[in-house]
């Protein structure tokens, strides 16, 4: 709200500002708001005013922290409504609640944060959803063909239904704190490994991607689907911890930005971590990456998580980089990026396929690459590969 009392509105889809005396919102929006408004009581002589203030944020990120808070948002809520995964982000002196009937059309992700001044229209108007479709109902047909025919692969894999395998993606989920669509996407591009086996890499592998590095695997030991789901939860639990603790500066972790970064992002982050351990954060690789975060600039994080390749300046490592990781950060790529509106999603695509380069380099990602074929099984792998590509455009 503005000092003259008129409110600053955002729309989603066409990505403005606009000015007004009122906005329309819906019963259970309203309920919620007035059940964090309720915090404090501001002392104003109308009581029939409803007044959001600093402090009953505050409060509600008190409660959150003493495990309270979904109690207190559900308290007046009705027609099966119910508060799922309310979280607090205490850098941005804000509090977040997925509120919910079972139906994601008629359920929304409410944001109560401190407003700062002018540059809060220009923040929010590239905020992202920060708990994105974590709590909506899943389905696999949201996501690209690419996953889908993964999906059937590893139905047929596990000889199990769909509605077995996708009870199983959501426990996982749950348990993780983590979407169901990137649960999906780990176990579709891991695949399942039903016995144990090293994969070329000089250690043991099964289940959903876990190593003997990570877990007690025996060499043809056998996996069931049980045994691999929560080697998954454990996995993705030890390398959150590790990403936590690696430093962005010399006085700063990753760990004091978590409950920031949208969750779209953190999904990235953990694809990246399962794909070549935590500690690859560290590098100069990522430097970049760390730069953003601690800016909270994701648009450009979203970029500059992608694993680079460069056949004229990196020889060393050009015979290793397959088309298989190509893959991987082209759908890691649109994994982080399904939850940005519009217009950030076009100025991210236009940064990963090398427009707009802060390095000036003018050339589109893998080109170079492809063109030249230096990259292992690319004639076997072209078709596939021309989809992924066309799938970032």
């Amino acid at each position: 709200m503005k000092n003259n009392k008129k409110l600053s509105i955002f729309n989603k889809e066409d990505n403005k500002w606009t000015t007004g005396d009122e906005i329309k919102i819906t019963d259970y929006q309203y309920r919620t708001l007035k059940a964090i408004a309720d915090n404090y009581d501001e002392k104003l002589s109308n009581n029939n005013e409803i007044v959001l203030s600093k402090k009953d944020i505050d409060i509600a990120i008190n409660l959150h922290k003493e495990g309270k808070l979904t109690k207190d948002l559900s308290k007046n809520l009705i027609n099966n409504y119910k508060v799922e995964n309310a979280q607090r982000h205490s850098n941005s002196k804000a509090i977040s609640a997925y509120v919910t009937n079972g139906d994601n059309t008629t359920s929304a992700n409410l944001v109560f944060k401190y407003g700062n001044s002018k540059d809060a229209a220009v923040k929010l108007s590239s905020e992202i959803n920060k708990n994105n479709n974590s709590n909506k109902v899943f389905s696999i047909d949201e996501m690209p063909e690419y996953y889908q025919a993964k999906y059937e692969h590893l139905k047929k894999s596990l000889n199990i239904t769909d509605k077995e395998l996708l009870d199983k993606i959501k426990y996982v989920a749950k348990e993780t704190g983590y979407s169901e669509y990137f649960i999906t996407h780990i176990m579709c591009i891991e695949n399942f490994i039903p016995i144990a086996t090293d994969i070329g890499d000089n250690v043991l592998t099964g289940g959903f991607g876990t190593t003997s590095k990570r877990n007690k695997l025996h060499a043809g030991q056998k996996i069931n689907l049980d045994e691999a789901a929560e080697w998954l939860i454990k996995d993705l639990k030890f390398f959150e911890k590790q990403i936590k603790s690696i430093h962005i500066d010399e006085k700063t972790t990753f760990a004091d930005y978590f409950d920031d970064i949208p969750l779209c992002i953190k999904e990235g982050m953990l694809d990246t971590a399962y794909n070549r351990g935590g500690r690859i954060f560290i590098k100069k690789e990522y430097e970049d990456f760390r730069k953003d975060i601690k800016k909270g600039d994701y648009v450009s994080a979203a970029v500059n998580l992608r694993q680079e390749f460069d056949c004229e300046f990196d020889e060393a490592r050009k015979n290793k980089f397959t088309t298989g990781l190509m893959e991987r950060n082209i759908y890691r790529f649109l994994l982080v990026i399904r939850d940005f509106s519009s217009k950030d999603k076009e100025n991210a695509k236009n940064k990963f396929n090398g427009k707009n380069s802060s390095k000036g380099v003018n050339k589109e990602y893998y080109t170079n690459a492809r063109k030249l074929k230096k990259v292992k099984n690319y004639d076997n792998d072209s078709t596939r590969m021309k989809q992924a590509w066309n799938a970032t455009k």
